[in-house]
């Protein structure tokens, strides 16, 4: 179940990041050669195979299980808007991009058995990578290597952050975006903190979902999924890789 949520929560972030690309106003290098046993996001990205069955493929409505958002305290570092690029994990804040040390001290441990620390990720790439807590809950990040030569999974920085209803579901992580929304706000909340979206696509029956984007860049960037049936935020992402 752990990695078919994985698989789920890796198909949303590809998806918008390939509508971030399509903007076209940023593209991600791709180096000439891939050295053997490297990331290769392509693979990452084609998610399509017989075992994942996304949410409510089968029904006409998407009903969600995503509970209310409780009253939670925040950290004086975390800010206001989205574009801070800080993302409070338990009780510390950290800002993007960060180090797995940074990320770790917070509670979280990545999780070397799907990402290894010595996997190696080709210049201006990223990989996929998880860190979970002790209690099960866990975010998706992406694994960045701004350099300009190969560098190890432990070397390359945490450019985003992703939450969702699925991976969180022990109630052990707590995970706060800037202006306090977390999963299970409401939309009027989300809204409300980040003003109006760059982009927005309304689906009745998936739910609306929300973009905002970096000055100049499209790949710096937010964005949210809201459930169809009760207008709670399940999914939401930080992105400071561009």
């Amino acid at each position: 179940m752990r990695k078919q949520r994985k698989k789920i929560m890796a198909v949303g972030l590809a998806g918008a990041m390939t509508a971030a690309l399509l903007a076209g106003c940023a593209t991600k290098a791709t180096p000439e050669e891939t050295l053997p046993g490297t990331a290769d996001t392509a693979d990452t990205m084609d998610m399509a195979d017989d075992e994942l069955d996304l949410p409510g493929a089968d029904s006409e409505i998407y009903e969600s299980d995503v509970k209310p958002a409780g009253p939670v305290e925040t950290n004086d570092a975390l800010g206001d808007s989205w574009d801070s690029y800080t993302v409070q994990i338990n009780d510390t804040v950290v800002t993007l991009p960060c180090t797995i040390a940074e990320l770790e001290a917070a509670g979280v441990e990545l999780d070397r058995e799907y990402t290894p620390e010595d996997y190696v990720v080709n210049a201006g790439e990223y990989e996929l990578a998880w860190f979970e807590d002790a209690g099960g809950d866990c975010i998706m990040v992406s694994m960045l290597n701004p350099g300009s030569e190969p560098a190890e999974i432990k070397d390359c920085q945490v450019g985003s952050i992703s939450a969702d209803a699925w991976n969180l579901t022990n109630g052990t992580l707590k995970v706060i975006f800037p202006g306090g929304i977390q999963v299970g706000s409401t939309e009027a909340d989300l809204l409300a903190a980040y003003g109006e979206a760059d982009d927005s696509y309304e689906d009745e029956a998936y739910g609306n979902s929300y973009f905002w984007y970096g000055e100049g860049s499209n790949i710096s960037s937010c964005n949210a999924g809201i459930t169809p049936d009760t207008g709670l935020v399940e999914t939401i992402s930080i992105d400071c890789t561009g």
